[in-house]
């Protein structure tokens, strides 16, 4: 379960870090700095859909989308 755990996270993070330095232009140096890295998780890019996918699946327990707020929360405006 940590393992996974830890998979599921670094595979967000680097999907936000490459939606990030693509936005910025810098999305060429990002790959070229990870691929320097002893982990491949933010060099490999064609992995991130397949993360979207699994993070848009829905949570049994509640039947609400997995990450979805508790109910009741309402966002800070």
């Amino acid at each position: 379960m940590a393992f996974g755990g830890y998979q599921k996270a670094a595979r967000t993070l680097a999907a936000v870090a490459h939606a990030l330095a693509d936005d910025h232009g810098v999305g060429d140096l990002l790959v070229e700095e990870a691929r320097t890295m002893p982990e491949f998780i933010l060099a490999d890019r064609d992995y991130i859909p397949s993360v979207a996918a699994r993070a848009s699946r829905r949570n049994p327990a509640s039947g609400r989308p997995a990450g979805a707020p508790p109910v009741g929360h309402r966002p800070r405006t």
